[in-house]
């Protein structure tokens, strides 16, 4: 695929979710046993009700295989730093959508993979749909969601003087890095947009 999306974009993806990691703390999880119902209504909006939207558009609405299995994975994917700062300016509940960002970036090490696996074999083909391993890509999904939030979390716990210093540098960079990934994306395949 290239130099940019084969390295480049895990490694900004991985920086991007340790900076996440330095914005939690241990209590951010606790919030989901106070408030099971309010997480549960969340989360299976967010695992569940999204994507099943997404299919049904993208089964519905007349587009391209590749279109519709990007529908599926933009709906498979998590909420992040920005889902966290919108429910801020909306003065919603920022705990539970932190905590919601938390653990549904943990649980998508499992949703997203069979997620993209369902959607590739139904809307690319069958054939194709049984060369992605599921295994593979849940592998590669946890070290590139889950480990770097997990290390984040443990140097917020061990170093919260120093994570409270460099996490508003780290999420400014990792907003330059979303964008010059996304440039560099749209670069690289220039051909393939029209």
């Amino acid at each position: 695929m290239g130099f940019m999306v084969d390295v480049v974009l895990p490694l900004a993806l991985a920086f991007i979710m340790l900076g996440l990691g330095l914005g939690l703390t241990f209590d951010d999880f606790a919030r989901v046993a106070r408030r099971p119902r309010d997480f549960a209504l969340g989360a299976v909006c967010q695992v569940v009700v999204l994507p099943a939207v997404a299919f049904v558009l993208a089964s519905l609405w007349p587009m391209a295989p590749e279109l519709a299995l990007g529908l599926m994975i933009i709906a498979a994917a998590p909420g992040g730093v920005t889902s966290n700062i919108l429910t801020a300016f909306a003065r919603g509940d920022v705990a539970l959508s932190i905590s919601l960002t938390a653990v549904i970036s943990l649980l998508s090490v499992v949703t997203i993979p069979l997620i993209v696996v369902f959607s590739y074999a139904r809307f690319i083909g069958e054939q194709a749909g049984r060369d992605i391993s599921i295994a593979g890509t849940a592998v590669s999904v946890f070290l590139i969601v889950a480990v770097p939030v997990l290390i984040g979390l443990l140097i917020r716990r061990f170093a919260e003087g120093f994570a409270l210093r460099v996490e508003p540098a780290s999420r400014k960079l990792s907003a330059v890095l979303f964008v010059l990934v996304l440039a560099g994306a749209i670069v690289q395949e220039r051909a393939n947009i029209g």
